[in-house]
């Protein structure tokens, strides 16, 4: 292809990204978010970055044949491949990463790479794509030879992105590797009214009905986002700057955490944005959590994406290439400044004090529950996680 033709093609992208709004892909994570969340381990602490990991596997789509691409739409609830979609993408992400004048600073931070083998010859239309939406330029490694040196710039750029928080996220790589499409994501930010240390107590968490462990308890009462619905609450508390919202979705009964599960809809994960607020009298564990999602290939394939673990379903990026390994890490730390969130996602590709009494909600949050980190200009879910045990660090 002519150079000419790639610079009208990467004209036209960029006029039409500039229209795009975020509503397709916020959609298209919004339904992925709980359709994951039920196929992770039914027990213990989970934690994901649905956007994360979605823009990661996005990035693949753009370059997938009809009939992978008709798998993954139907899998990871995208919608089918047009350009408008990656506009999208790019549209959200431009708006996470707005700050509004005056706001304090913050850390949110995301950024996309490609790790490509030498002398790998990649499509330049979706290349294009890539870099336009996606704002991801590439990086040539040299897998086959020197497979240990590539994984190690991998995780350092990692690492560097995720400020610490994500030290690693590819291993054992090997000389068949031809491409690894990664995505970071990096929060650092503070409540709009910070937890007050000394009111955090000790204070019975409930593991189930009949079991309870004692874990450190923040207490606050403030004006937030708040809803009752059948068979749990949501209370959501605003971060500094207005355009992030940590939202606990507490079930009523001690073991009602599965039903609350089961209900768990993307409408619901939207509508957290919209809700009216009310003064409420939060109880919120500190949380420290670091997840790593495993057997993320067999769960895309139960979800109805077999086919892009396949070789020679992405002509568009290059000839003979398939799937080989999804990597997705977290990590959350809650205490009473704020909260830090990181999440690292790897596509790789391979050949062959009380206050004044105040008319007020209560939610305990001293069950297992739901919690999901979302850009409230969107209603998208950046973070979605299960608190089973806080006192668990892994």
């Amino acid at each position: 292809m002519r150079l000419s033709a790639i610079l009208c093609i990467a004209s036209a992208l960029r006029l039409a990204a500039a229209d795009a709004t975020p509503d397709a892909a916020v959609n298209a994570v919004n339904g992925f978010a709980p359709k994951l969340h039920r196929e992770l381990p039914a027990q213990g602490n989970t934690l994901t970055s649905p956007w994360s990991l979605q823009s990661a596997l996005a990035m693949v789509y753009a370059g997938a044949n009809r009939p992978v691409a008709d798998e993954m739409s139907a899998a990871l609830c995208l919608p089918s491949p047009t350009p408008d979609l990656h506009q999208s993408f790019g549209a959200l992400r431009k708006s996470l990463l707005t700050v509004p004048d005056g706001a304090p600073p913050l850390v949110i931070r995301t950024a996309n790479r490609l790790f490509v083998q030498q002398g790998e010859s990649l499509g330049k239309p979706w290349l294009e794509t890539i870099r336009t939406h996606y704002a991801a330029d590439a990086e040539s490694l040299d897998f086959a030879k020197r497979a240990k040196a590539a994984e190690k710039s991998i995780n350092s750029w990692v690492k560097r992105e995720t400020n610490g928080m994500i030290p690693e996220l590819v291993r054992d790589l090997d000389r068949e590797t031809a491409l690894v499409l990664a995505n970071a994501v990096c929060l650092d930010l503070s409540w709009e009214e910070r937890f007050t240390a000394s009111l955090t107590k000790p204070l019975p968490f409930h593991l189930s009905a009949t079991q309870t462990k004692t874990v450190p308890v923040m207490f606050k009462q403030h004006r937030m986002r708040y809803a009752k619905r059948d068979g749990f609450q949501i209370a959501a508390l605003p971060y500094a700057g207005g355009t992030l919202q940590f939202v606990a979705l507490v079930p009523d009964a001690i073991d009602g955490l599965k039903d609350l599960e089961t209900k768990l809809t993307p409408d619901i994960l939207t509508g957290c944005a919209k809700l009216e607020p009310a003064e409420v009298r939060l109880w919120l564990p500190r949380i420290k959590l670091t997840c790593e999602t495993k057997n993320l290939p067999e769960t895309l394939k139960r979800m109805g994406m077999r086919k892009a673990f396949s070789m020679g379903g992405f002509d568009a990026i290059t000839a003979e290439i398939g799937i080989s390994d999804v990597i997705h890490k977290t990590f959350i730390e809650l205490d009473e400044d704020g909260t830090k969130a990181a999440a690292a996602s790897g596509v790789v590709m391979a050949k062959n004090g009380v206050p004044h009494e105040i008319p007020h909600q209560k939610v305990r949050a001293d069950r297992p529950f739901l919690f999901m980190i979302q850009h409230i200009p969107t209603g998208a879910c950046v973070f979605l996680g299960r608190c089973a045990d806080p006192s668990q660090t892994r």
